[in-house]
């Protein structure tokens, strides 16, 4: 039976993610052209696209395949609604924390050390690793992006 559930779930998130690759890879194909089709500013967008629409109608079918060899069982109890209700609160929160990351942590402080609360926060949040290894990994991540976007490629951070 969860399974069945998992398979809807398939379906349904991957024709959302389908539609809005789709929008990016249209897009991307709208970006001028300068010199050579290689070097144009969206070629590695528009691939990228391409790449997650093909992987999201490979997993509708996979799904819609799933569901049809599981048959039709709709039971749905109380305790799947907690379960619902829980995941939907987790979500809204990450949602909010992205939006805090991105609109407040961003202007106010340093990039590294927004990057590194935020990564922290997040995989305290969904309980990725132990703290240590989590306080590690946010480290060395928000100090590698930083140097490499902004003493290698220099491209300024906020």
């Amino acid at each position: 039976m969860e399974s069945k559930r998992a398979s809807n779930i398939d379906v349904k998130i991957s024709l959302v993610f389908a539609a809005f690759a789709a929008l990016a890879l249209e897009e991307s194909l709208r970006m001028p052209v300068y010199d050579d089709i290689y070097t144009a500013p969206g070629l590695f967008p528009a691939f990228l696209s391409f790449c997650i629409v093909v992987m999201c109608l490979a997993l509708f079918f996979m799904g819609r395949r799933r569901s049809k060899l599981q048959g039709e069982d709709k039971t749905f109890t109380s305790g799947d609604a907690s379960v619902i209700a829980i995941e939907r609160k987790r979500l809204f929160l990450a949602i909010g924390i992205i939006i805090l990351y991105c609109f407040v942590l961003l202007g106010s402080i340093n990039y590294t050390l927004a990057t590194f609360l935020f990564l922290s926060f997040m995989m305290l949040f969904f309980k990725a690793t132990k703290l240590h290894w989590i306080l590690i990994i946010s480290a060395f991540a928000s100090f590698a992006i930083s140097y490499l976007f902004g003493k290698i490629f220099l491209i300024p951070l906020p």
